[in-house]
């Protein structure tokens, strides 16, 4: 296994759908569908080598645990790469958060290789 990545989405079917897809290109992953006061704390807990989020669904409830992630000292270096959003969530989250990653769902796996591997956000572009 490549190691843990921590994949939130807000429907938990499709959570678990995700999952095996990243399973598949031989990720350990940690999942969170309902809560991301509870989703934060596991992320401490577990310290996975990055983190998916889907804006697909609650875009805002995205973009709040990513900046909880960007001001603790523990996960502030942590890769986050988002995945289903709109141009328009995708706008909020780049004004937000500069330097967030982003990806198709089927380039998933291969943008958490690259970002897990990658030393410096430089390395990404």
């Amino acid at each position: 296994m490549k190691g843990l990545v921590f994949l939130v989405h807000w429907d938990p079917p499709t959570a678990l759908e995700r999952a095996e897809t990243l399973r598949e290109a031989e990720w350990d992953v940690a999942t969170e569908s309902r809560d991301g006061r509870r989703g934060y704390k596991a992320i401490l807990d577990q310290r996975p080598l990055a983190v998916v989020i889907d804006l697909s669904i609650r875009p805002t409830h995205g973009r709040e645990l990513a900046r909880s992630l960007k001001k603790t000292k523990p996960t502030r270096s942590l890769p986050v790469v988002f995945v289903g959003g709109s141009p328009r969530e995708d706008a909020k989250v780049r004004a937000e958060l500069p330097g967030a990653l982003f990806s198709t769902l089927d380039g998933l796996a291969a943008t958490l290789d690259q970002a897990t591997r990658a030393e410096t956000p430089e390395d990404l572009g």
